[in-house]
């Protein structure tokens, strides 16, 4: 029993994967399973070998630290976020970066793909989403025909305002708090 007899099993790591300068940010599995990527402080996303801890790849990027890294529906590209604002699509066979692209005025903090591959949304330090095609470097147009998964994401990427929530300040019956009189 650990100390403190809390009853608690503890586990070790099966692997420790060191290579890193800097502290780890994110990571993210392939979509089989049979590779692990990581983004780091140090400028760099690498490739692992879950299974044996091994290094695979390293992609050096020249652009800031890296905050995010998500890997494609088919595996066959990977995304990286960066502190310069900039996002990178990199070929994770090569270690070469594909696209980097560079519409945010701030930090880019996060990047995921679409569930088909089609679009890449980013997300950043100047309050803003992007969604990208990731095959041209442009960023998606809003369109009224899109699904509404993409209406609700265009709501953040356009900027428009958010709704007021005057029944908050006017008191909400439905969580026991009464109105305030005028």
């Amino acid at each position: 029993m650990p100390p403190g007899g809390s009853g608690t099993h503890y586990q070790q790591a099966l692997h420790t994967l060191r290579g890193h300068a800097y502290a780890v940010y994110s990571l993210a599995w392939s979509p089989d399973g049979r590779h692990l990527a990581t983004a780091s402080y140090d400028k760099t996303a690498r490739i692992w070998d879950p299974d044996t801890g091994a290094l695979l790849r390293t992609l050096a990027s020249r652009a800031g630290h890296l905050h995010s890294v998500a890997w494609s529906p088919d595996g066959r590209r990977l995304a990286t976020a960066s502190a310069d604002g900039t996002a990178g699509i990199w070929d994770p066979a090569t270690s070469k970066l594909l696209r980097a692209l560079t519409a945010h005025t701030s930090a880019v903090s996060s990047v995921t793909w679409s569930p088909d591959g089609r679009h890449l949304a980013t997300a950043s330090y100047d309050k803003k989403a992007k969604i990208w095609d990731p095959n041209t470097n442009r960023q998606t147009p809003a369109h009224p025909q899109r699904s509404q998964q993409y209406r609700v994401l265009r709501g953040v990427v356009t900027g428009r305002p958010r709704p007021r929530h005057r029944q908050l300040r006017r008191g909400c019956p439905d969580l026991g708090h009464p109105s305030p009189r005028r």
